[in-house]
């Protein structure tokens, strides 16, 4: 028969050994959340990334030259930080609004256009 000490020293393992594969789940949970998080991130720039670049196309600036691109980029950054161009960001972002804007109004009209020809197909060519 097990002594009263070899009884605890059996549960004692057994709950080491436990306790080391709790270890181990715990560490895979932090890395599988850690990985989560530098995928959302980077996620989150390259759509960033992605909307820069549909505006330098709508700039009409897409077959620039790389280098007088990054140059006219550095030029704004620099603008961008010069408080006596205030004045110029905001004609600036009044006329890149007013872009948007028309752009959005121009797509809302397509999709309702759209909507309306699948709704009453023919409704459109007898006008």
């Amino acid at each position: 028969m097990n002594s009263q000490a070899e009884k605890a020293e059996t549960r004692y393992l057994a709950a080491l050994e436990s306790a080391k594969r709790a270890q181990e789940t715990l560490i895979g949970i932090r890395k599988k959340q850690d990985r989560k998080k530098r995928t959302a991130a980077r996620k989150s720039i390259n759509h960033k990334r992605f909307l820069a670049g549909g505006l330098i196309e709508i700039a009409g600036l897409l077959a620039t030259d790389k280098g007088l691109l990054l140059g006219g980029l550095m030029a704004l950054a620099k603008t961008l930080n010069d408080p006596a161009q205030d004045a110029t960001l905001v004609i600036w972002k009044q006329h890149g609004e007013t872009e948007l804007a028309q752009r959005e109004a121009m797509c809302f009209k397509k999709t309702i256009n759209k909507a309306a020809e699948e709704k009453h197909p023919g409704a459109a060519a007898m006008e």
